[in-house]
């Protein structure tokens, strides 16, 4: 007997993991984290679930929010902010942001098998502040001759204060 092919959709993470191991008490981190379907052949229904401590609850917002709707795109992007209270515990959180989907036009009664993901979580709040940046684009501006050389930085901050160059 012969079978007929199966078409198989999936989702991805990409990165799979937020990190950041040395939040200060009362900082604010950002990350994104996109939701990759592959080829999209509809519009799916998304819908997360916060699995941390309960503490740590408060500190996360998730956007676009808790249910959603991915477009027929390939790449869904979905913000996660930590905002760490100043009376936060010292030590390491972890957890996971669980995605389940289905068909967005999916009619009331109608069976069908969800695809889904995780994006992990692992935060540490630490006392000692780091002072740390990359420069990650360095260019020469348009000059003329004998006037002064001036060179444009993008740096990224890679420490956990808000400290910036003043020039």
């Amino acid at each position: 007997f012969r079978l007929a092919p199966v078409e198989v959709q999936a989702l991805g993470i990409s990165p799979p993991l937020v990190a950041n191991h040395q939040l200060l008490r009362g900082s604010h981190f950002e990350a994104t984290v996109y939701i990759n379907q592959g080829a999209p052949k509809e519009a799916l229904k998304a819908q997360l679930t916060l699995k941390v401590p309960d503490e740590v609850k408060k500190w996360i917002t998730i956007k676009p929010g808790g249910e959603f709707t991915i477009p027929l795109v390939q790449l869904f992007p979905i913000q996660v902010i930590v905002d760490v209270p100043s009376d936060a515990a010292l030590g390491n959180y972890q957890g996971e942001i669980k995605i389940t989907t289905q068909p967005a036009g999916l009619e009331e009664g109608q069976v069908t098998i969800g695809i889904g993901a995780a994006i992990a979580l692992d935060f540490s709040v630490v006392e000692k502040e780091i002072i740390d940046f990359a420069i990650i684009l360095a260019k020469v501006e348009p000059m003329e001759e004998g006037g002064p050389i001036k060179i444009s930085l993008t740096i990224n901050n890679k420490g956990n204060t808000n400290i910036k160059p003043y020039k």
